[in-house]
């Protein structure tokens, strides 16, 4: 039996893919229950699609405002600390930046119910919207993980959380 040619990513990587993946899974499984209850009657006004996506700009401007602003961590930890401490900011994170990601298909749900000539496809315009700023924002990939990890170790502490997922460690010229 032969080695695997890249390691497997650790189970915290998992963890985090399940949680964001359910919720994108989410996201779609409402657009398959809508399909069926909804009449695809009207498609909506041009001005929609586009509000939708504007609005979806603006939620990821917030979101690299704010969304990557984490607490660094405190000089001096053992590895065990600094790496526990790096997961939970993460985590909290992570969330928040999930939760505001998918209130755009939520909100869209009330929408479509209430708008039912064309609220099908105002769900799934917004649904799309959600599901980019989730897989940018939330799903735990390179971008997110090195921003979050680049403002735990602002103070000059090592967070360890680029190893939590797979990644490399950051380099001597990438520690302050």
């Amino acid at each position: 039996m032969s080695e695997p040619l890249t390691p497997a990513a650790p189970p915290y990587s998992h963890m985090n893919r399940v949680l964001v993946g359910s919720v994108m899974g989410g996201a779609v499984g409402i657009a398959i229950f809508l399909y069926f209850f909804l009449p695809l009657r009207e498609a909506p006004p041009l001005w929609v699609p586009v509000a939708l996506v504007a609005a979806g700009i603006a939620v990821h401007l917030a979101l690299e405002a704010i969304g990557y602003r984490v607490e660094a961590l405190t000089p001096g930890l053992t590895r065990d600390e600094a790496a526990a401490a790096g997961r939970e900011r993460w985590q909290t994170s992570m969330v928040m930046r999930l939760g505001i990601s998918e209130s755009f298909a939520i909100v869209a749900t009330v929408v479509a119910v209430v708008m039912p000539r064309e609220g099908f496809l105002i769900y799934v315009c917004a649904a799309v919207v959600a599901l980019v700023l989730l897989a940018v924002h939330a799903w735990p990939w390179s971008r997110p993980v090195i921003k979050t990890a680049e403002a735990l170790e602002a103070a000059g502490q090592q967070s360890y959380l680029r190893e939590d997922f797979g990644l490399e460690p950051a380099g001597p010229s990438q520690r302050l």
